[in-house]
């Protein structure tokens, strides 16, 4: 009985091995036409009045997949980033801007607010999520661009009157985009807080012995 059960496992990992490597293989069949076309890079979605919307696939789809993936594969609580998402998703919010010319902005240092109140969620809960802290943190850092900065601005930005056609691209400035940036400056600022937090605890304890 033990053989088969070990055979069946042997299966199943070797299924899942195969299953995300035909994932994979798909994926970077799928990006193959925008490295050859750097145009194809943007996927249209819709049109309104003299706006052209566009998704851009490294600065938004990436990152969302990311996301998807991580949800999935680490059992991310749901709960816990819909909660979570409300404050930071504000914050993404106070800090963009909508500009004609350039499209939804947040300046420096303003665009780091958000990453860093990602931080302090995911570590001040840290007792709670228990793992996979990096996920929540990175998942958080870019739903709350897309929500805050990009969907909350982009009625206002749509009303802008302009003569010629004008582009809203999600994600446009590729993996350089702030949708990327606040998913990596999220882990860094909560690697930063845990670093800090744990020396504090090592100082604490050597001051107690002293």
């Amino acid at each position: 009985m033990k053989e088969i059960d070990k055979n069946v496992y042997k299966i199943k990992n070797i299924y899942s091995i195969h299953f995300h490597q035909g994932i994979f293989c798909i994926l970077l069949i799928s990006l193959l036409p925008t490295i050859i076309h750097p145009n194809s890079l943007r996927i249209h979605i819709l049109s309104i009045s003299n706006w052209t919307i566009y998704l851009d696939i490294l600065g938004f789809i990436l990152p969302v997949l990311i996301c998807m993936f991580l949800i999935i594969k680490r059992h991310i609580d749901i709960k816990f980033i819909i909660i979570s998402l409300i404050p930071v998703s504000l914050m993404s919010y106070l800090m963009a801007t909508p500009i004609l010319e350039k499209g939804i902005v947040s300046p420096f240092p303003l665009w780091l607010f958000p990453p860093l109140m990602v931080g302090v969620i995911v570590l001040s809960n840290k007792h709670i999520l228990r793992k996979n802290l990096y996920s929540y943190a990175f998942i958080l850092g870019v739903f709350s661009v897309i929500i805050g900065a990009d969907l909350a601005h982009l009625p206002a930005l749509l009303n802008y009157t302009s003569t010629t056609s004008m582009q809203a691209i999600f994600g446009g400035a590729g993996i350089f985009d702030l949708i990327f940036l606040s998913g990596i400056f999220s882990i860094l600022f909560l690697k930063f807080l845990t670093f800090i937090q744990k020396y504090e605890k090592i100082k604490i304890s050597k001051d107690y012995f002293i």
